[in-house]
């Protein structure tokens, strides 16, 4: 009796799980193959990351032994691939290259028993007979041993244990010259948000960057408008053409962006709060010997005296620094096609802004956009596509700049679709500039390096999705109506009007101060703090390297 009852139960598990099964129910492990019913695949809940069921669309999804390897959950396939090598996986084969052979496991996992007994990249030791020549946190070499022009800054261990000196820099003096590159539009509404965002997030910054008494630096603050004059779509009044703005409104004296020194003859005392000035005494001519002309005393929020080329000395530092964000009163800007990266490499020419860019100073981009960039190289081309799509000019932008697996030519009126693993176009066709040129040169402007970046931007996962949308446009006199097509573009999860940020982040990436990604932040973040506050650690960590000593103790000053 026993035995039957185990074989109804054994009986109607196998029933619960026939092909009509699709709810996921049973629970598994990815790494067996025993937890599922046959023709049954463990697969995560796409709705609760972690969560693994079993479900029956193992057509769709595969399963561990069907000969494809699904590398969401498998190493290998018995079926499709019978061994690798442990110098393949990473290990250090004593025995030769693509000696010790490994197989695949029922499982569909490697057995990579015999293995384990090598060394590896990854183990923290460094093996140099092994071309290893770092690991992990074990970096031998600094900056300066690589290269003695290298003084600043620090070498880092890569993925495959070869040293990184991407993060070496050049001796620079306590400068830095920081350029806001700004979007203006007056389409978008919630730009003015954005840029409040920013100018609330400028006090924290600025005490970051000020904080230690010790090590204050000299800033040159400018702000240039990401519109470009086009033609076709931006007027001339509506844009600034690389030129530094905000100078008169915000009382500047001289040039066009602000000047921040430390006094020459100043001194005071540490105050309990980090950075804070108390009992300051300065010089009446703490400011007459330094730089530039014009410079007044003022002062910043933590109490600590600057010399700034401004006429309002009772306003904070950061106060003109965030009139220098806003825009014009009577501002006649309507450009939508904003070219950021034109802009920027406008905006650090000498002859443009004389004085702003300087030689021996680390130079910091900051972008804050709704939009992607749009500097178009190949105008007649560019307007071509415009032509096509005249009430769209943002995706005449994105046709031009970006490609993706899928092809433009596929959209259809009335639609919409995703288009995945977007990236910045180079091909010969394109209208915009390849973003290679601007990396090239920036890195000439600046001999080859000292160029952080920072972009607060559309959020961009490498999908993005078009809706092309059919309206009827009004004809005056009386001519019919005219039927246009609308293309809005936009991440998949929204971002309150923000476009993808496809080539700027591209650019961004090869000047992020920490890692590839550790200068993109999305400008939907309500609080901006954190991203400025990663800036200027990096700036910090260039400087000082990477141990930054935080002790803020005794007197200082000059």
């Amino acid at each position: 009796m026993r035995i039957s009852l185990s074989l109804l139960f054994l009986l109607g598990t196998l029933l619960s799980c026939e092909p009509e099964f699709t709810n996921g129910s049973i629970t598994c492990d990815p790494r067996s193959t025993s937890q599922c019913p046959k023709g049954f695949i463990c697969m995560e809940n796409p709705n609760i990351p972690g969560d693994y069921r079993c479900y029956n669309s193992y057509t769709t999804y595969g399963y561990c032994g069907d000969g494809t390897v699904q590398d969401k959950f498998e190493d290998c396939d018995p079926q499709h691939e019978a061994e690798t090598t442990c110098s393949a996986m990473g290990y250090n084969d004593p025995n030769g290259k693509d000696v010790t052979k490994v197989a695949c496991l029922d499982n569909c996992r490697w057995d990579i028993e015999a293995c384990e007994e090598f060394t590896r990249c990854g183990d923290g030791e460094i093996q140099k007979e092994f071309g290893e020549t770092c690991d992990g946190n074990d970096v031998a070499q600094t900056c300066d041993s690589i290269n003695p022009e290298y003084s600043m800054g620090f070498t880092s261990c890569r993925g495959d244990c070869t040293l990184d000196e991407g993060y070496c820099y050049e001796r620079l003096d306590k400068k830095l010259d920081i350029l806001f590159v700004a979007d203006y539009g007056m389409m978008n509404p919630e730009i003015e948000n954005y840029r409040m965002r920013l100018k609330s997030a400028l006090p924290n910054m600025y005490a970051s960057l000020q904080g230690n008494q010790m090590t204050k630096y000299d800033i040159n603050w400018g702000v240039v408008s990401s519109s470009i004059f086009q033609n076709t779509v931006c007027p001339g009044d509506a844009a600034s053409d690389g030129h530094l703005r905000g100078a008169q409104r915000c009382n500047l004296v001289e040039r066009e962006f602000m000047v921040d020194r430390t006094p020459q003859l100043c001194n005071w005392e540490n105050g309990m709060v980090m950075g804070q000035c108390v009992d300051v005494f300065c010089d009446p001519n703490a400011c007459d010997s330094l730089d530039a002309s014009n410079l007044q005393l003022a002062y910043d929020s933590l109490g600590c005296p600057r010399c700034i080329n401004t006429t309002r000395i009772e306003t904070s530092l950061e106060e003109t620094l965030g009139c220098l964000l806003e825009p014009d009163e009577f501002s006649s800007e309507m450009c939508d096609v904003t070219q950021p990266l034109k802009a920027m490499e406008l905006a650090v020419d000498n002859v443009i802004n004389p004085g702003f860019v300087r030689d021996d100073a680390l130079l910091v981009v900051v972008f804050l956009l709704a939009n992607d960039d749009c500097s178009v190289e190949a105008s007649d081309r560019f307007d071509q596509v415009l032509t096509q799509y005249p009430t769209s000019p943002q995706f005449a932008c994105l046709r031009g700049g970006v490609t993706c697996d899928e092809s433009w030519e596929s959209l259809t009126p009335g639609t919409t679709k995703v288009f995945s693993n977007c990236v910045p176009r180079d091909d010969e066709n394109r209208t915009m500039f390849d973003i290679g040129y601007f990396v090239e040169a920036m890195k000439l402007r600046k001999n080859g390096k000292n160029i952080v970046a920072l972009s607060l931007g559309g959020d961009f996962d490498g999908e993005i999705t078009v809706d092309v949308t059919s309206f009827e446009m009004s004809m005056e006199n009386n001519q019919p109506e005219e039927v246009t097509q609308f293309v809005d573009y936009y991440i998949s999860d929204g971002c309150q009007g923000a476009k993808p940020s496809t080539r700027i982040r591209e650019f961004v990436r090869e000047f992020s101060a920490l890692d590839e990604l550790s200068g993109t932040y999305s400008i939907c973040n309500t609080y901006y703090p954190n991203a400025l506050d990663n800036l200027t650690r990096s700036i910090s960590r260039i400087y000082d390297g990477p141990m930054v000593p935080m002790e803020f103790s005794g007197p200082s000053g000059k």
